[in-house]
């Protein structure tokens, strides 16, 4: 496992002539199986990328043949599994490019050890195995709706998923073993997944939880979006992680009466989802439609709506969101953006000083870390953080995102508490 144990760095035997084409030999998918990676069970791996999860469920994607492995959830944690050592010397993931001589001889280390431990071990059959042994599925739809229990454990009334703009956009799936040519009776529910051209390429299943478990699988598409009714000229759209907090958002606001479009963009909104979001949005006449941000009420929904924001209004900007164990770390990627050029601390610095935490920044080249310590924060900073990106660091601005932020941490949660308390009453 990498660690950083000074004394066992120090006295460590390095084997002579061991150097950074010794290390980058070492097969990536091992090295990340042997410290607490798994094989995605949610996402489909094909022979040449398999996908493993870290323990927070964030998906990293392998090339095999060139030995190198890309973080989805951040873009910067990418490379060589000299990379993958370096970003995780202090036990958890932290992109650096600068390190100290006794960093680069605890990376060195920690990759002697690993091959003399595990003797280099070749997993690529072992993964091709994995991979001729997985089912094949595909899903079979009916445009009813037959699991109803479903939307009940959730809290959503059986005449909201039925209303004009979400009737057509909720289906029953039924899973079907492409191999065995059986398809099970149990239905899903099913929400269609759209392509720009606005084709159903996919769908993403819910049923019931049980035992903790949370049945999401996608068929088809990862990167396409679902929606719900769409109108030519809409006065609002709504922008959220999930479905079921789009309905969740509809039934609470009661906005029966206005010409308004949810898009869900179902977790995770790595690069070629956002660019399908965006595609989406600008298919409107955004100067007459209020684009309001319904994202969870956390810090990934923080870090949602400044790469939609960013992305939207072509800021030349590269954003990604660390969630550690005490701290959230916001990382920015300056180096085609104009603040880059003209002294851009000068310019928001103070801002984030004026939130009151134990605000830390780091400097490095075009990239700037933001490090605030989760004991200090609250949701109300995530939207103060939010209007500082946009007031001091974002510098186009010309077409608005509100954000309309559930009290708890998502539209879904707020339901049910309301009617908790209503049921109290």
């Amino acid at each position: 496992m990498i660690n950083f144990d000074k004394e066992e760095i120090r006295n460590y035997k390095i084997p002579d002539n061991f150097d950074l084409q010794d290390i980058n030999n070492i097969q990536i998918i091992k090295l990340m199986l042997d410290n607490g990676f798994k094989f995605s069970n949610s996402s489909k791996s094909s022979k040449n990328y398999p996908i493993l999860e870290d323990i927070n469920k964030n998906k990293y994607v392998i090339n095999l043949k060139k030995n190198t492995y890309f973080n989805t959830a951040n873009s910067f944690d990418k490379g060589a599994p000299y990379h993958f050592i370096k970003n995780r010397l202090n036990g958890y993931l932290e992109v650096r490019n600068n390190l100290t001589s006794f960093e680069k001889r605890a990376v060195f280390v920690n990759a002697a050890k690993f091959l003399n431990l595990n003797k280099n071990t070749i997993l690529k059959e072992e993964f091709k195995e994995k991979v001729k042994n997985k089912k094949k599925i595909s899903v079979v739809i009916e445009n009813n709706i037959k699991n109803i229990n479903f939307f009940k454990t959730k809290n959503i009334e059986i005449k909201t998923i039925k209303h004009n703009i979400f009737k057509d956009f909720i289906k029953t799936g039924y899973l079907k073993d492409l191999e065995k040519n059986i398809t099970y009776k149990i239905p899903n529910i099913a929400f269609p997944l759209y392509s720009i051209d606005n084709k159903i390429n996919g769908y993403i299943l819910r049923n019931i939880e049980k035992n903790n478990k949370k049945f999401r699988p996608v068929i088809g598409n990862h990167s396409s979006l679902w929606h719900s009714k769409l109108f030519k000229n809409p006065q609002k759209i709504f922008i959220a992680e999930s479905s079921i907090d789009s309905i969740s958002h509809f039934q609470l606001k009661k906005n029966k009466k206005e010409k308004i479009i949810y898009f869900s963009f179902h977790g995770n909104l790595y690069d070629s989802k956002l660019d399908n979001l965006i595609l989406w949005l600008k298919k409107f006449n955004l100067e007459k439609t209020e684009i309001i941000s319904i994202n969870d009420n956390d810090f990934s929904g923080l870090i949602y709506d400044l790469k939609i924001y960013s992305k939207l209004n072509d800021e030349k900007l590269k954003i990604s969101g660390l969630n550690e164990e005490k701290k959230y770390i916001i990382e920015i990627d300056f180096e085609n953006h104009p603040l880059n050029k003209i002294g851009k601390w000068k310019l928001f610095i103070q801002d984030f000083r004026m939130l009151k935490i134990d605000f830390k920044l780091k400097e490095d080249k075009s990239k700037v870390y933001l490090f605030f310590p989760k004991k200090e924060i609250n949701k109300k900073h995530f939207n103060s953080i939010f209007k500082i990106f946009k007031n001091k660091i974002f510098l186009n601005n010309k077409i608005n995102i509100k954000l309309e932020k559930s009290l708890y941490k998502d539209w879904n949660e707020d339901l049910s508490k309301k009617k908790q308390m209503k049921n109290k009453l």
